[in-house]
């Protein structure tokens, strides 16, 4: 629809200019507005997000090659460019509190910002230093948006969304142009925080009150690299084993499997309270094992010998991850949040019955093929992937009725009985394999009567305040 296009086309470049306007009169100040000149800046804001909007919608229909040459290329690279405009306007609504509302909303034009203009060369004129060689729109917005994270602090609930814009938008460029440093500082600096170690965060936009935002924007990230890896699996198998497809592939796939790891340790090694945080790196883990075990199955069903990279991939993991998400999920089974009520509780708890077990069982998948590439290959890919000793979790209703004894008050004997009821547990958790697998053979082979009448009789006495029907219950779920 060539009217239709032409009018877009108009629209943009129009945007684009009353955007450059918008930049240049706001210098002097947003504090100094007054209620008609913020009204008028809201709705300037809400027409560059329609008219940028429309124009996205209308770019998926039509060719983009052709559709870039009838853009004003000048307004947008003028526009990125001027990278200390940007962040003095962005200051300007972020800083101050003023718009929130805004400045997401502008956060999310520069996004379609950043879109529209990617692959366009910055003219030497605006770059900002000549020694960097050619520069492109996509990494002056990354340095813009980096500069903004590492000096703005965004606190208060209406800038939580502002902030998750701009942390969306800072690494959505750190992916794209393969700084994954970036996510890996946000992530260092989120565990710093839940760990309540000391010091400053290299990112200031990393507090207390936006660490949440923080570790759900690098998850969400996080996936993306995943569905790129999980995309390669699929394209290994259709290419031959020579082609520099394959290789190209497998690369690519072995930087992203790496990154995924180098982002999620230091999350892992944290002591995550937050439970929306928990369930999302265990949600995040168990996709992570599920794509290492389509790798493993490729190479198990095929005659092609695993490569390098996956051994290499396979120690990264062992070494650096599963033993921190297994301690973690352990400790977070049994320390709960004060703040959750008694209903909330039960919700955790049901919540991770379905999500821990699911982990645990796609690991224990993984091991299966991988011993399975062992034998076929006389490989020692096992051997590189660390064994957690304490991957047996273990719902217990004592360290429930814990945690509602100590939240409703009750006197401080029977809290600590209760704390030594659930130490005695985790010893009996973290024994070696060897004892549990003694155990487990001596109840295949059957105890004698007598033996367990005494252990009846100490079971009795551990609870002296059982009610009459406990014993008729236990018999019917023995």
């Amino acid at each position: 629809n060539k009217p239709l296009l032409s009018q877009a086309r108009q629209a943009t470049i129009t945007a684009l200019e009353c955007f450059e306007l918008c930049f240049r009169t706001s210098c002097a100040g947003i504090r100094g507005m007054d209620s008609s000149g913020q009204a008028a800046l809201t709705r300037l804001v809400a027409f560059l997000d329609t008219a940028f909007s429309g124009h996205m919608h209308l770019n998926s229909f039509t060719n983009h090659s052709t559709l870039r040459e009838h853009i004003n290329a000048p307004f947008e690279v003028r526009l990125l460019a001027d990278v200390a405009m940007v962040r003095n306007f962005t200051g300007e609504l972020i800083g101050t509190g003023y718009l929130p509302r805004e400045a997401e909303i502008f956060l999310n034009v520069v996004t379609t910002l950043d879109r529209l203009t990617a692959g366009h060369a910055i003219p030497q004129a605006y770059q900002r230093s000549s020694k960097r060689g050619a520069q492109t729109s996509g990494t002056l917005t990354l340095e813009w948006a980096h500069e903004i994270c590492k000096d703005e602090t965004m606190d208060g609930t209406q800038s939580r969304l502002a902030a998750k814009a701009l942390l969306s938008l800072f690494c959505q460029l750190s992916h794209q142009h393969g700084q994954v440093a970036n996510i890996v500082q946000l992530a260092e600096d989120a565990s710093r925080i839940l760990s309540g170690e000391d010091g400053e965060p290299v990112l200031r936009i990393v507090t207390k009150e936006t660490c949440n935002t923080v570790l759900s924007v690098v998850q969400s990230t996080v996936e993306l690299m995943l569905d790129e890896a999980d995309w390669a699996v699929g394209k290994l198998r259709l290419v031959s084993a020579s082609d520099d497809t394959q290789r190209a592939v497998e690369r690519k796939m072995h930087e992203s499997l790496l990154q995924v790891v180098d982002i999620e340790r230091p999350i892992a090694g944290s002591e995550i309270r937050a439970v929306a945080a928990f369930e999302q790196l265990v949600k995040t883990v168990t996709r992570f094992f599920k794509v290492l075990i389509k790798v493993a199955k490729m190479y198990t069903d095929t005659k092609v010998k695993p490569a390098a990279w996956f051994e290499e991939v396979c120690h990264a993991v062992g070494d650096g991850l599963t033993g921190e998400v297994f301690g973690n999920m352990a400790s977070n089974t049994r320390l709960t949040d004060a703040s959750i009520d008694g209903r909330q509780l039960k919700a955790k708890i049901a919540r991770e019955v379905r999500l821990v077990p699911n982990l645990v069982y796609h690991f224990e998948l993984l091991q299966k093929y991988l011993i399975k590439l062992d034998k076929k290959w006389n490989g020692t890919t096992l051997a590189k992937f660390e064994q957690p000793l304490n991957r047996d979790v273990r719902f217990q209703p004592k360290n429930i009725s814990r945690h509602l004894q100590l939240q409703h008050g009750d006197d401080e004997g029977a809290a600590d009985e209760a704390e030594e009821e659930a130490d005695e547990a985790d010893l009996r958790q973290d024994q070696p394999d060897g004892t549990e697998d003694e155990a487990a053979e001596e109840e295949e082979e059957g105890l004698p009567e007598e033996q367990e009448a005494e252990e009846d009789a100490g079971e009795a006495e551990e609870d002296p305040e059982g009610e009459p029907g406990d014993e008729d219950e236990d018999e019917d779920e023995d």
